[in-house]
């Protein structure tokens, strides 16, 4: 996932390992440790490019900031995530907790199955709870803020759309 956002592999190793430091730390009161550490991990990785791009800065010295160069987009990138993710999780936050556990769970890439089995539900529950958080959802964002042209991978017959 980091390294889609434009991380080294060392960054991303060093995001990795700061986020499950961090979990360790914080383990009593975290409830579901993958979604948050996922979190964390995006959350690190922004750290690491404020340091190296503040380094990149001292380095040049203000003679270079004169000069016209090309913005190094990587950090907007993973920005622009970032904010993609907080704005989903203040969404998530109107929902019942039943409701945002399952949708959690759905953007970690478990299947119905999985969800099913974690949750001690059966798959129809799933996808009746997903299903209600959709229409929450929908109801919160109104008409104006709707996916019109999905695109994405094909689901198989039975798993949630």
């Amino acid at each position: 996932m980091l390294i889609y956002l434009g991380a080294t592999p060392q960054v991303a190793d060093e995001a990795i390992q700061e986020a499950f430091l961090e979990l360790g730390r914080k383990w009593d009161t975290v409830r579901t440790p993958a979604p948050w550490v996922s979190k964390a991990t995006k959350t690190h990785f922004l750290k690491i490019c404020q340091k190296i791009r503040k380094a990149q800065r001292r380095e040049r010295g203000l003679a270079e900031e004169d000069s016209l160069q090309v913005p190094d987009t990587s950090a907007e990138v993973a920005l622009s995530a970032w904010e993609d993710e907080e704005w989903v999780t203040q969404l998530l936050q109107h929902l019942s907790p039943a409701a945002k556990a399952t949708v959690a769970l759905i953007l970690e890439d478990y299947s119905t199955a999985e969800i099913a089995a974690h949750l001690g539900l059966t798959e129809n529950a799933v996808r009746q709870r997903l299903h209600s958080a959709r229409n929450q959802l929908k109801q919160l964002l109104g008409p104006d803020c709707t996916i019109k042209d999905r695109t994405g991978p094909a689901r198989t017959r039975g798993e949630v759309e």
